[in-house]
């Protein structure tokens, strides 16, 4: 190719185009030329496409000169691209060399993407943006790999891998999107439901003085209404912000699925302020280096986490605040603790009034959490456990007037402790029960229900 806006003919109606960006200012095409751009803004920078002529019928200016549609050099001279199943960021311009501010090109693609069918694709690299990006829904056409059919709200997000941090090199560990405005916002808004995210990772805050850290990585806002719907995350990664995963008090979705969480050096993981946020699934989630909460409940939504590792510094695993939590109920099923997290309070209602809220935790191992702050009437219940032994002062503040009970199943737990060595309660309406559990070479300890701090009260809550 002698210049950068040249053509070459390879065959009879397939001709070769360095760059997508020289296609309106082009000329020598007849319509139903086929044409291979090797890039967008350069040959082999990812962005290249296949294309065809059109000679009439030129389509609504908005949509010219989006990546997938070019206006030509004549009135009705334009170029349509040949597959539109995939929106690839790289065909709209976004360059991922973590340099470039690709908000303009992304939003481009998503623009395109939400008229079309497909999915929208990010290959690896580091994609800085300094405004939201702003995902829509409420009327979006979609026919894409997890659509029922058209006019569906199903959309589908993938990358070629995940970033394990803002700092890495361009191309290494695949695909992640940094924040790099001046001031706090949202990365990513979206306004609807049945979403499918296998995205890149979620980076508030680039290493540098001038940035501000992004206020939330991935928020839902979809309005008030009846819930239905949700959205599922296959996996998602996020860091350097206040709020890893937001559900707003607007977002009537039912159902968080999130098949692998990883948030690190944010306040919150998950946050939810809808009250239609009836049920919530995690099957894996680490953290690392969390002020406020991972999960943190504006309503109790019904939620069980699979599996969930703390490592450096997190405070709190389960926190609710609200003034009625009806009967929400929070399981984890497996659990290991850093020494670092050894102090994590492991459920913190203490700014909540209660009505029969219950948590359960099995297969604690590691460095165990050793304190709850309880209010109202809260039932935990502990199973399977090997380290019940350095439980000092479990429940270090239980509100009086209240019912709680603390129940142990099947743990580990030394004979000469009783129930003054394991939980402490400023209240005296605290209930700590021993079921199936066992001590020193497997003896068995003897099923019992007492007291920590006084005579019981009343207790009219479900176990």
């Amino acid at each position: 190719m002698k210049t950068k806006r040249s053509v070459e003919n390879i065959a009879p109606g397939l001709k070769i185009v360095e760059r997508a960006v020289s296609l309106p200012r082009l000329r020598g095409f007849v319509a139903g030329d086929i044409v291979r751009t090797l890039g967008y803004r350069r040959a082999m920078d990812g962005g290249g496409n296949e294309f065809v002529h059109h000679g009439v019928g030129r389509p609504e200016p908005a949509f010219l000169d989006d990546g997938f549609y070019w206006g030509g050099s004549g009135a009705d001279d334009w170029f349509e691209a040949t597959d539109q199943s995939v929106v690839n960021v790289r065909q709209f311009g976004a360059t991922g060399d973590g340099k470039t501010d690709d908000t303009q090109a992304l939003q481009k693609a998503v623009e395109s993407w939400k008229r079309k069918s497909g999915r929208l694709h990010f290959p690896r690299g580091k994609y800085n943006i300094s405004q939201t990006l702003n995902l829509g829904g409420s009327k979006v056409v979609g026919n894409l790999v997890t659509s029922d059919g058209p006019n569906s709200d199903n959309f589908h997000f993938q990358s070629d891998r995940f970033a394990p941090r803002a700092e890495t090199s361009v191309g290494h560990g695949g695909a992640s999107l940094v924040w790099v405005g001046r001031s706090p916002a949202p990365m990513i808004t979206y306004d609807s439901s049945d979403l499918v995210w296998d995205g890149p990772a979620l980076w508030g805050k680039y290493t540098s003085a001038k940035n501000a850290r992004a206020s939330t990585g991935f928020e839902v806002t979809k309005g008030s209404g009846i819930g239905s719907g949700r959205i599922h995350f296959r996996q998602l990664i996020a860091g350097d912000v206040d709020i890893a995963l937001h559900a707003n008090g607007k977002t009537n979705v039912d159902q968080f699925q999130v098949d692998r969480f990883q948030v690190r050096d944010a306040e919150v993981g998950f946050r939810s302020e809808s009250s239609q946020n009836t049920g919530n699934f995690f099957g894996y989630v680490a953290a690392h280096t969390i002020t406020t909460a991972v999960f943190d409940f504006a309503v109790m939504a019904h939620t069980v986490v699979g599996n969930f590792v703390a490592n450096n510094k997190v405070n709190c695993l389960v926190r609710s605040a609200n003034a009625s939590n009806s009967s929400g109920q929070f399981i984890c099923q497996s659990m290991k603790v850093d020494p670092a997290s050894s102090n994590m309070v492991l459920v913190d209602t203490s700014a909540s009034y209660n009505s029969h809220a219950r948590f359960v935790f099995s297969s604690i191992t590691g460095s165990p959490p050793l304190r709850m702050n309880l209010r109202g009437e809260s039932v935990v219940v502990i199973r399977d456990s090997q380290h019940v032994a350095s439980f000092d002062q479990l429940v270090m503040q239980a509100t009086e007037g209240y019912g709680i009970i603390v129940e142990f199943q099947n743990c580990f737990i030394p004979l000469a402790h009783d129930t003054q060595n394991i939980v402490h309660s400023t209240s005296e309406h605290t209930w700590v029960i021993f079921r199936d559990c066992y001590g020193e070479s497997g003896k068995p300890r003897p099923s019992e229900a007492s007291v920590a701090g006084g005579p019981p009260g009343d207790f009219s809550g479900n176990r």
